[in-house]
């Protein structure tokens, strides 16, 4: 996989329109969503679906997750190990492979190039953002980053881990974001992630036709 190619994937992930239609979804703080294509996103330990956050456009999707207990109002015990907020973008179909077909090697070295910063910066900068580590495995990367760009919302810790992983074709983007006043810590972050990719591609495994 090349490293033009890739960019070019990493970036429409973030493309997604804001104004896409919402998908309904009925029960309060649910566990997971079925998507188009039958793609299901669902969370890690104490992670629900925020209700009216998942759109849909195009084949692509956007959906946002936090604390269980917190969106149902106490309903739900269920609350992550440490407070912070999930975005989950899938792509439209097909766009995930170019990310199984990249050794490790090939996909942390891209998070650490300048054309790997400008795909992860908000501003389309490289200098914007500062890569801290990346930890790459069989269709799949974890990146710590921090934003340099100043034009995060208050509140917001500038640091936050960032996963890409294919599941079944789909590039899947997942941000995890922690707040200033409760840091997220380095190796919490990144199991949070770890435990979202592999729910991720339990509740997606392979069709028989793949």
């Amino acid at each position: 996989m090349s490293i033009p190619t890739f960019r070019v994937l990493a970036v429409a992930a973030l493309g997604l329109s804001a104004c896409a239609a919402p998908v309904d979804v009925s029960r309060l703080a649910p566990e997971s969503v079925l998507l188009a294509d039958d793609v299901v996103v669902a969370g890690p330990p104490g992670y629900c679906v925020a209700p009216g956050t998942v759109r849909e456009a195009e084949g692509a999707a956007f959906v946002v997750l936090g604390s269980c207990a917190s969106l149902s109002d106490g309903a739900l015990n269920a609350a992550p190990a440490q407070p912070g907020v999930l975005t989950v973008l899938v792509s439209a179909p097909g766009e995930g492979t170019p990310l199984s077909a990249a050794s490790g090697e090939e996909l942390e070295a891209f998070f650490e190039s300048d054309a790997g910063r400008v795909a992860l910066s908000p501003d389309g900068e490289a200098e914007t953002v500062e890569v801290i580590e990346a930890q790459a495995g069989v269709g799949q990367v974890f990146v710590r980053a921090r934003d340099l760009s100043g034009g995060r919302p208050a509140g917001i810790d500038p640091e936050y881990w960032r996963a890409l992983v294919d599941v079944r074709g789909h590039l899947v983007t997942a941000t995890l974001i922690g707040f200033e006043a409760d840091p997220l810590d380095p190796g919490q972050g990144l199991r949070t992630l770890a435990d979202l990719t592999a729910r991720l591609l339990r509740e997606n495994p392979p069709s028989l036709e793949e």
